[in-house]
C-alpha cells in the first residue's frame, strides 16, 4: 500500500507514521525486558536476523 491509498481514504499519514513508530519502540521495550529475564535466569535466546 502507498503513502497516497491511507490518504485519500482520509488519514492523516503523519499520525499513522507515528502509531508505526510508537509499536516500533513497543517492540524494541517488550524486546529489551525478554532479554534481561532470560539473562538473570541465565537462559541464553537465540539473535533473530533482521
Amino acid at each position: 500500500m502507498s503513502a497516497g491509498a491511507p490518504r485519500a481514504r482520509g488519514f492523516d499519514v503523519r499520525i499513522l507514521n507515528e502509531i508505526i513508530k510508537l509499536r516500533k519502540e513497543d517492540k524494541n521495550a517488550r524486546e529489551s525486558l525478554l532479554d534481561l529475564y532470560m539473562r538473570a535466569m541465565g537462559w541464553r535466546r537465540p539473535r533473530r536476523s533482521k
